[in-house]
């Protein structure tokens, strides 16, 4: 997230297929954690190029500049519905990764968008492993089990 202009508008990037998702939002979130949001009701959202620009009520250029490198956040249940197949970082995160035919490769602390898709951050006995997050790696997420099934891909690990 950063700022737009001297109104206080902001500008942010947004990782869904489309960015016309956001302008059915009536309120978001601004902060680094859960635990410190401050509620935001949204004027109008402006898609732009690939980000989208955003105006909020009562948030002035102090507000704006005060909230760079904060994450915007929104209620799960304002979230539009995936297909099969799709699945939202906010569930990933957490999960436990096992490679196919056993072995622990870590729990998914957090996603990291690339060009050519994301990638699982694991972490593993105090070390990082990266999970490309591809059909030829990931065989099977169940949510409900609280796991990713992998396939091992020589070298990688």
């Amino acid at each position: 997230m950063r700022r737009h202009g001297i109104r206080g508008k902001i500008r942010i990037s947004y990782r869904g297929d489309d960015p016309r998702d956001l302008l059915s939002l009536q309120e978001i979130f601004i902060g680094r954690h859960p635990d410190g949001l401050r509620k935001h009701r949204i004027l109008h959202v402006q898609p732009h190029k690939d980000l989208s620009i955003m105006e909020l009520e009562g948030f002035n250029l102090e507000e704006a500049q005060a909230s760079l490198g904060q994450s915007l956040w929104i209620r799960s249940d304002q979230l539009p519905p995936l297909s099969e197949g799709e699945y939202y970082w906010a569930d990933l995160i957490g999960l436990r990764v096992v490679a196919e035919g056993g072995g622990e490769l870590g729990m998914v602390r957090h996603i990291m968008a690339t060009g050519g898709g994301e990638i699982l951050v694991c972490e593993w006995e105090g070390r990082e492993r990266l999970i490309p997050f591809v059909e030829d790696v990931v065989i099977r997420v169940d949510l409900e089990h609280g796991v990713i099934l992998v396939h091992p891909v020589e070298g990688l690990w």
